[in-house]
């Protein structure tokens, strides 16, 4: 009987301190995790400068993407007899595209300016000494 509960108390002892540890190397990832995140999210000029290209780049694509949209357009309202009954319906979704691509491009310019100023304002903030902070810095 008392081999028994030495058993039985062991294990439990074991029980708890498996626990423990377990919860020790979850807090110490967690801990490295958050770290690593704001290491991963710390913002840059140069971040933010990339960003505002992306976007610039996007804008330009949607431009491009919209302006053949419209060439295709023109084309299905100029010879419609060669689309049949499909005309009106191909006029329709290129007029769409058209547009959407257009929302697309003017939505990536104004992330593109926004990054740009958050850019600027980082500029200003990190490299501008308080006391003679001015306009032009």
């Amino acid at each position: 009987m008392m081999k028994k509960a030495k058993l039985v108390a062991v294990s439990y002892i074991f029980a708890i301190v498996t626990a423990l540890l377990t919860t020790a190397v979850s807090f110490a990832e967690a801990t490295e995790d958050a770290d690593a995140k704001k290491i991963h999210n710390a913002i840059t000029l140069n971040d933010y400068e990339a960003r505002a290209k992306n976007h610039e780049d996007a804008a330009k694509e949607m431009q491009t993407k919209a302006q053949e949209q419209k060439r295709l357009l023109e084309q299905y309202k100029a010879k419609s007899y060669l689309y049949g009954r499909q005309a009106q319906d191909l006029q329709g979704h290129a007029h769409a595209l058209a547009r959407k691509y257009d929302n697309a491009a003017k939505a990536h310019i104004k992330e593109a300016e926004s990054y740009r100023g958050m850019a600027i304002q980082l500029a200003e903030d990190t490299f501008c000494i308080p006391p003679t902070k001015n306009e032009h810095c």
